[in-house]
């Protein structure tokens, strides 16, 4: 039975980070990190509430020790319940990075994890990057930390590879990491390569749409097209004859380059018109397969 009543929930709070500060068995601990995660989640109509009883009652420092966890679902449940904590919530967010162990916690399970641990662990970096601007900088200093994103981003996992990118997005918005963020060769290393991918479908424009805007933030501006431009003619000569340049260019590529070209123009539009469907979300409060802007 769900409790109901304020003292009902303020009595399951306390028991299950009880237990968590107390057990060795990883199916009470992931039991207990998942009531947690329950009690927090937006859906539940006392989550903001819930969220700052249980920071307040020590919950997440409470969970941060599960991060080592030997238990694949011990690790998953831990870091589901700290990412909704962090969710919307700024002092939680500073809670989770300033909690002893928890950053390096989460920067091993990036490096070492399988790819469904490295997403949760990323989507825990990400809410509290894209929460409270303040937390970049100790996550940005973490050993191993922007090196992991950076992998994950160009890696296999689709989904750690969606929420890397996010991350890396929510870090570029601080200007305190900007000059880290460009030494680490984040754009050149992560976010072209993801732009430069192919394919269709909602989250592959969702992810293009987040490394553009982060390109945009390290750099101050879109990235060029990968089409080569012909050399610049006064404004009413390029009116006129811009397109048989450009056709001419392309006449000139082998047929497999030439379709590769025309391919990058046509998807660079594409990431452009996938950033303004990403700010009518953002503006209506609304999410985009399932991420929040």
């Amino acid at each position: 039975m769900e409790p109901t009543t304020a003292v009902e929930i303020q009595e399951e709070i306390q028991l299950r980070i009880h237990e968590l500060n107390h057990t060795d068995d990883d199916h009470v601990a992931g039991d207990a990190a998942r009531i947690l995660f329950e009690l927090a989640h937006f859906s539940n109509p006392y989550s903001e509430s819930n969220k700052r009883q249980i920071a307040a009652s020590g919950g997440v420092g409470a969970l941060c020790k599960h991060l080592r966890s030997q238990s694949y679902e011990v690790r998953y449940q831990t870091c589901s319940a700290l990412g909704e904590l962090a969710f919307r919530n700024e002092e939680n967010c500073v809670l989770v990075v300033n909690t002893s162990d928890a950053l390096p916690a989460l920067a091993e399970m990036l490096a070492c994890s399988t790819g469904n641990n490295q997403e949760d662990a990323a989507l825990v970096i990400n809410n509290c990057a894209s929460f409270c601007e303040e937390t970049a900088e100790q996550i940005v200093r973490c050993p191993g930390m922007l090196a992991s994103l950076k992998l994950l981003a160009v890696g296999r996992h689709v989904g750690a590879k969606n929420v890397s990118i996010g991350a890396l997005n929510c870090l570029s918005r601080s200007p305190a990491v900007l000059a880290q963020l460009v030494e680490a060769k984040v754009v050149d290393e992560a976010l072209v390569p993801v732009l430069e991918e192919r394919g269709r479908g909602e989250k592959l424009e969702v992810r293009k749409a987040r490394a553009m805007m982060a390109v945009v933030n390290l750099t101050g501006a879109l990235p060029p097209l990968p089409l080569a431009a012909a050399p610049r003619a006064p404004l009413q000569q390029r009116q006129h004859h811009g397109d048989h340049h450009q056709q001419q260019h392309l006449a000139q590529l082998p047929a497999h380059h030439r379709q590769q070209q025309q391919a990058a123009a046509g998807g660079r539009g594409a990431d452009l018109a996938a950033i303004v469907r990403v700010l009518g979300f953002a503006l209506d409060g609304k999410k985009w397969v399932g991420v929040s802007f």
